[in-house]
């Protein structure tokens, strides 16, 4: 079932749909990164505010290679952290041509990216070819959700909602992933503290 249920979500997000799925901190919502109308659906579907970056989650470090510049340090806290809850803002390669609706006006031109310690949405993002979106699947402004359940629950009756819900039961509550830049001149910039102390 659950296999069956992995191949109908990879289906879903090939067709350029948003898919609500399992990561290692809570239920994540889903989308070809580089499909720029399932990201503008996204923003959409949680009413969230088109200044709030939206993050990524590729399958393994060769797809980060292939979508982002990464120099020294940066590829240090990969291999160091990865796969797991660091979330790395990185410069993004022309590749990446959904950029500008990820990232927010008032920031950088950086992405925050990961490599997901959840196996499925690594495979999602493996099976695809492409980075995922891994924004949290809560509606804006609510709690974060740690079960798929609750987040129909939240969804039913909005005009906006995901297309399919990959339900693996509840995901263990835990901190959100650390999100961290690498500066110019070598230092780390933290801006959440999360499951990784950095």
């Amino acid at each position: 079932m659950e296999l069956e249920q992995v191949r109908q979500a990879i289906d879903h997000l090939r067709l350029g749909h948003v898919i609500v799925y399992p990561t290692e901190t809570s239920y994540g919502i889903g989308a070809d990164a580089l499909n720029e109308n399932a990201v503008k659906r996204i923003y959409e579907i949680k009413g969230r505010s088109d200044q709030k970056p939206i993050s990524l989650i590729c399958a393994n470090s060769w797809m980060v290679e292939e979508y982002f510049v990464i120099n020294k340090k940066e590829r240090d806290l990969m291999n160091k952290y990865w796969p797991g809850p660091l979330t790395l803002l990185l410069e993004p390669k022309p590749a990446l041509t959904t950029a500008k609706f990820l990232n927010s006006s008032d920031m950088n031109s950086k992405i925050g990216v990961r490599i997901s310690k959840n196996s499925v949405a690594r495979k999602l993002s493996e099976e695809l070819g492409r980075p995922i979106t891994a924004a949290s699947a809560n509606v804006s402004g609510t709690p974060d959700k740690f079960s798929a359940m609750d987040l129909k629950r939240d969804y039913e009756g909005r005009n906006a909602k995901p297309d399919f819900f990959l339900d693996l039961g509840d995901v263990p509550p835990t901190k959100l992933s650390t999100v961290a830049e690498v500066l110019p001149d070598g230092n780390i910039k933290v801006y959440r503290q999360g499951e990784i102390k950095l």
